[in-house]
């Protein structure tokens, strides 16, 4: 039986998501860096006690319409440079999802 939280043509395999974690930002927000082939995500958070870490997992949730359940880390720790895994969603909808949340014109 299908999973209904699960988006058609989603794999059952978790998409991996690179991201440059940037807390204690202004603002919350989402850009490309093309440079490091990642997302940015900017939060309000400070990077203390997890609690950027915690942030930035329910912030990329909501961008992808998702409940923070839905997205955990792959890798976090102290680095900016982090992973996180999304399931439910396919990669080219993740990344049209973000695409459309962060600004970006369509691939």
């Amino acid at each position: 039986m299908p999973d209904p939280a699960r988006e058609p043509g989603a794999s059952a395999t978790p998409v991996r998501l690179p991201v440059w974690a940037r807390p204690g930002s202004d603002r919350d927000s989402l850009g490309w860096d093309p440079w490091r082939s990642r997302w940015v995500v900017h939060c309000q958070a400070p990077a203390l006690a997890g609690a950027a870490n915690e942030a930035i997992r329910t912030l990329v949730a909501g961008w992808l319409g998702l409940a923070p359940v839905s997205v955990r880390w792959a890798r976090s720790g102290r680095s900016p440079a982090k992973w996180l895994e999304v399931d439910g969603l396919s990669e080219p909808e993740v990344d049209a999802r973000l695409r459309r949340a962060s600004g970006r014109p369509p691939a």
